[in-house]
């Protein structure tokens, strides 16, 4: 369990998120941190700024 230990957030590892548990987007980004949601933010707004891939955990697109 180390392996995962930088990718877990209050003994979440995103990946194993259920629906029901990330209901929020504030959960979203408490589960992937504020630096690592940022960028990734960034990255959607590029890439899917339509946010047309939103199921699962939806990351906004930045801006």
């Amino acid at each position: 369990m180390h392996a995962l230990s930088p990718w877990a957030s209050e003994q979440n590892v995103t990946n194993f998120v259920g629906p029901d548990d990330a209901t929020s987007a504030a959960d979203v980004r408490r589960h992937f941190g504020a630096v690592r949601y940022a960028r990734l933010a960034d990255v959607k707004r590029q890439y899917d700024p339509r946010n047309l891939f939103r199921v699962n955990h939806n990351i906004r697109p930045a801006g």
